[in-house]
């Protein structure tokens, strides 16, 4: 196993567009039932080239389900390099709590053979994102911030 197949990150998320929103912390839930699981198979031969700000993406599931209106997402990207371990230390998720909400299912690092579990060792925190302030528009978007503690390359 080479390097940049050694360290990557898998993270999981949903955002329902109904219901009561959340405003103090966001809930770490199980994958809901109608979710269809897609393995992840690591990339052979990633080119650190083909990356973008030092990762590379394995995986960018989305689904749907119209019934209870809610969006499921499920990335993992590999790290290729000293920045990537930077840029992807850190993940932020956008909503607008007037009409969404947002649960977190997983947060896992991929290291070394090992699957290790960062939820309950990363640092969350929802931020009041009030982007268009200048212009004296308040829109309640929220932005949720998740800081991964050890993430690193070459182990």
């Amino acid at each position: 196993m080479t390097l940049y197949q050694r360290n990557f990150f898998l993270f999981l998320f949903t955002t329902l567009t109904a219901g009561t929103p959340v405003f103090s912390s966001v809930p770490v839930t199980p994958v809901p039932d109608w979710v269809k699981k897609q393995d992840l198979k690591t990339a052979s031969g990633t080119k650190v080239d083909q990356a973008t700000s030092g990762y590379y993406f394995l995986l960018t599931d989305y689904q749907w389900n119209v019934g209870t209106q809610s969006h499921y997402f499920h990335g993992a990207y590999q790290l290729v390099s000293d920045a990537g371990v930077e840029n992807g230390s850190e993940l932020t998720l956008n909503y607008n709590p007037a009409f969404q909400k947002i649960y977190l299912h997983h947060l896992m690092v991929h290291r070394g053979g090992q699957v290790i579990d960062k939820i309950k060792t990363a640092k969350i925190h929802e931020l009041q994102q009030e982007t268009s302030l200048d212009y004296h528009i308040y829109d309640e978007s929220k932005s949720v911030y998740i800081l991964l503690d050890d993430i690193r390359m070459g182990e």
